[in-house]
């Protein structure tokens, strides 16, 4: 979760803090195309941070998260011979320019310089990506239920991690800065026997529904993540991977910690110890906790 730098944040406030996916990225995803993919459903705004008042947002909408990941490796027009000459001749100008420049006309020569490098390394990683395309999303994905359009977000981020595009993926299901951001899970309860609900958006006010449907909507998201696991491991990248459930926390509405599950799957190819346990705080406020 983004821990509020302004104490309210019900309403969208500046993050306080990093979130782990970008701490990774700061190893993780210097040589990949994408330093992270951030995909979701809901309002996305205020789940993943670089740092301090520095939001991420996921991409919740399929069709543009395809054009972003797979578009630039479409390329049966020379679009991509193009855009490196048109990176070789900018880089090559803004070098010229940037020794005659000091202060901080210099300090905006090196960020474009260095956009332009981004920009110039992800291109030459995607082209030489040997992955195969992913079929065409369904016409109407956009406007399909929160069960399917997480689904598809999930398996275009999955493909992004096994053909080496990111080697951080982060997932945000349904949250976001206040209410009304939450979608509705009603097939995903009622597929295991739960009652639907009626007012997602403001679940958080009805203890005893809270109480029936949450259970139930973590039980779906384990086996979305689940189902990412099986990919990886039929990609061969398993062992080698990581994967996190938790639930959004850090909030200040509502929020009492009572029900925050984590699950850690996978050691990372060893780095960390993954030795079966089951570890369970005490409460917030409680002595011990965590929180």
């Amino acid at each position: 979760g983004v821990t509020s730098a302004t104490g309210d944040n019900e309403h969208g406030p500046s993050p306080g803090t990093a979130t782990l996916d970008q701490v990774l990225a700061g190893t993780l995803g210097k040589e990949t195309p994408f330093r992270t993919v951030l995909v979701g459903v809901g309002a996305s705004k205020m789940v993943f941070a670089s740092g301090r008042a520095q939001a991420e947002a996921a991409q919740t909408r399929p069709f543009q998260l395809y054009r972003t990941l797979f578009g630039v490796r479409v390329d049966p027009t020379g679009a991509a011979l193009r855009q490196k000459l048109l990176f070789d001749y900018f880089r090559d100008d803004v070098r010229r320019l940037n020794a005659a420049l000091a202060g901080p006309e210099k300090v905006v020569a090196d960020r474009v310089l260095g956009a332009i490098e981004a920009l110039d390394r992800r291109a030459r990683a995607q082209a030489g990506l040997r992955c195969d395309q992913p079929a065409p999303l369904a016409s109407n994905i956009e406007t399909a239920s929160s069960e399917d359009r997480l689904d598809a977000v999930v398996a275009l981020g999955t493909i992004a991690l096994v053909c080496g595009m990111t080697n951080v993926l982060g997932i945000s299901a349904g949250v976001g800065p206040s209410h009304g951001g939450f979608g509705s899970w009603d097939r995903a309860v009622s597929s295991q026997g739960g009652a639907p609900v009626m007012d997602w958006g403001y679940i958080g006010h009805h203890g005893d529904v809270y109480a029936r449907a949450m259970p139930l909507v973590y039980n779906h998201f384990a086996g979305v993540l689940a189902g990412v696991a099986d990919q990886l491991a039929t990609a061969g990248a398993f062992d080698r991977s990581v994967l996190m459930l938790l639930s959004d926390n850090a909030d200040g509405h509502h929020a009492n910690g009572h029900r925050w599950p984590v699950v850690v799957v996978g050691n990372a190819g060893g780095a960390l110890k993954a030795d079966g346990r089951y570890v369970r705080y005490p409460l917030r406020g409680g002595a011990g906790h965590r929180g």
